[in-house]
């Protein structure tokens, strides 16, 4: 799945940084996130089943760590599942979840659920074909992550594809950040994959 993106990065200090990116995404395997700003590459991620790195060209530095450092860090599942499944719009479950609930309104439907020492909940259209909105948060703390999708389009062979995504992130230590993802451009033919190298001269730093 390659796509073209626009993207709106916001943090705690109410400024936002708008940013170009490519994404490609090889199902089960890893998703690759190119971000530019004015033409230049300003960082590179790659994610795959069991790790998470990046770099910074500009910096020089780089990022390699074991995928649960996203959860340490962010408060989200650190599951190339859930995290595959957030791009891909459709809804994930703890593997033990429990208290799942199915309630239904005129125009939408509501599900819940626990598990893994995670609330999930979800919002879907009256069809089922399409994840409105969602959230997922940590029981123990306030870590959270909450997100809304619109301007649903049909992807040859996917399906209904939301274009416009909004993410919004909250930490356990009140340090908010948001992220609106725009999607200009989406394809089903990954045929190209996205190199990522880490050059030997650069500094590795931590999550």
């Amino acid at each position: 799945l390659p796509g073209e993106l626009i993207l709106q990065l916001g943090g705690g200090n109410g400024q936002a940084i708008d940013a170009t990116g490519s994404l490609r995404l090889y199902r089960d395997s890893a998703i690759w996130l190119t971000i530019r700003k004015f033409g230049f590459e300003v960082a590179r991620l790659q994610l795959t089943r069991d790790s998470v790195k990046a770099i910074v060209p500009i910096q020089k530095t780089y990022i390699a760590e074991d995928l649960r450092a996203l959860t340490e860090k962010f408060g989200v599942p650190a599951e190339f599942d859930w995290l595959q499944n957030f791009f891909l719009s459709t809804p994930v479950w703890p593997v033990d979840s429990t208290m799942m609930q199915w309630s239904e309104l005129a125009d939408q439907i509501n599900l819940t659920g626990k598990g893994a020492g995670f609330d999930v909940a979800y919002q879907a259209n009256r069809e089922a074909t399409r994840l409105l909105e969602g959230k997922i948060g940590r029981i123990t703390t306030k870590d959270q992550v909450i997100w809304k999708q619109s301007d649903w389009r049909t992807l040859a062979g996917f399906g209904e594809f939301p274009y416009f995504r909004q993410w919004l992130m909250t930490t356990s230590d009140g340090q908010p950040a948001s992220i609106d993802l725009k999607f200009s451009e989406v394809s089903t033919d990954a045929s190209k994959p996205m190199r990522f190298e880490i050059p030997d001269h650069y500094t590795r730093m931590r999550i």
